[in-house]
């Protein structure tokens, strides 16, 4: 599996926004040139230029090392919906039913076609396990600082 991270930055204010899609360079790039993007450099770097939502943007297209690194779970339990469209989910522990969700915290990235929402359950399919891609670090309401593995929720 390909995974490549965009950071969007906006000329302005050095907004960076990261994205994360699937596909290769080559892939992403031409989707971008397909939307009016051109390609350019940037202190010595490749990037994409143009106009999003109004401001021009500078796009830096870098490949992401995807884990090996996995979480064995037969479902995930939706805890909070965020802003993004990515959510938090609780994962069940091998063996258990979806009943119990005792295992980790995971963050889970938005998928085409599947709308997270509060306590949204989620069968991982029939091998059970959700590839580790990133991490994602925020705030409790407690203000202490959890980090939690991001994963993505496989196709059936």
């Amino acid at each position: 599996m390909l995974l490549c991270c965009i950071s969007i930055q906006a000329q302005e204010d050095k907004t960076v926004v990261e994205v994360h899609m699937k596909g290769s360079k080559r892939e992403i790039t031409k989707k971008l040139e397909n939307a009016g993007f051109i390609e350019t450099k940037r202190n010595g770097q490749k990037c994409m230029v143009g106009i999003l939502a109004g401001d021009t943007v500078t796009i830096y297209v870098t490949k992401k090392t995807v884990s090996s690194q996995v979480i064995e779970t037969s479902a995930v339990k939706v805890l909070q919906v965020l802003w993004d469209g990515s959510a938090l989910a609780y994962a069940n522990k091998p063996g258990e039913n979806n009943n119990w969700f005792n295992g980790p915290v995971v963050k889970l990235l938005p998928k085409p076609g599947l709308m997270y929402y509060d306590d949204l359950i989620i069968n991982t399919g029939h091998n059970g396990v959700l590839n580790i891609v990133d991490t994602y670090t925020y705030e409790t309401k407690n203000n202490s600082e959890k980090t939690v593995p991001v994963v993505e929720i496989p196709d059936k």
